[in-house]
């Protein structure tokens, strides 16, 4: 369910200069890694909350931190990007910013700063 179709800045500190812009954007995603505590492999079920081209910030399980690496699949379209955890909330919040190993447009979405 997209939120928005006009690409614009966050009020947050520290978000000028981003790569490209920044959606609101909600959509279902899988994923999928190895958690930090138990070494175990896991899949959980999260959503984005805004993306952009070079990453995005989701809502899933608990528990993961800053430089894990994850595989992202959005259920929507199918595709799977790997990424990397570079910001994580208070443990109980379950919120992550994922940067993704390459830029790249998994999200489905067309924002004019995006095209390559």
């Amino acid at each position: 369910m997209l939120l928005s179709s006009q690409s614009e800045p966050l009020s947050e500190p520290g978000l000028a200069g981003r790569r490209s812009s920044r959606i609101p954007l909600v959509i279902p995603i899988l994923v999928a890694g190895v958690h930090p505590e138990t070494g175990l492999r896991f899949e959980a079920f999260g959503k984005t909350l805004v993306v952009n081209r070079h990453g995005a910030l989701i809502s899933t399980i608990p528990g993961l931190r800053s430089g894990m690496h994850l595989c992202i699949t959005v259920e929507t379209s199918g595709k799977s990007v790997w990424t990397r955890v570079v910001w994580d909330a208070p443990e109980r919040e379950g919120r992550y910013g994922v940067e993704l190993e390459a830029p790249e447009n998994p999200w489905g979405i067309s924002p004019d700063d995006w095209k390559t």
